[in-house]
């Protein structure tokens, strides 16, 4: 399969309502090489772009999966700031 067979692949089973794993045994597909599959797509829809702007201040572009979001910043301990909490609400 292609990528773009996979990623229409995703977007099948997205719209299924069901699970991966279901999905793949009504469909007699491999579960492991469609886990695989998607897990390399990952990679491929993230962008990430750091820019310098006036006043010494930087800003971070990011693009996920459709999701965009920009942070401007002057000093890095915003960007730790920023880290640490999404890590706290991923983790709880």
């Amino acid at each position: 399969m292609t990528k773009d067979d996979y990623r229409k692949l995703k977007e099948e089973i997205e719209s299924s309502g069901m699970s991966i794993r279901q999905y793949c045994l009504e469909h007699n597909l491999s579960l492991g090489n469609v886990y695989t599959a998607f897990n390399r797509m990952k990679g491929e829809e993230l962008s990430l772009t750091v820019i310098d702007v006036p006043d010494s201040r930087r800003r971070i572009e990011m693009n996920l999966d459709g999701v965009h979001i920009q942070i401007e910043y002057e000093d890095e301990s915003v960007l730790r700031k920023v880290i640490k909490g999404l890590s706290h609400v991923f983790s709880a």
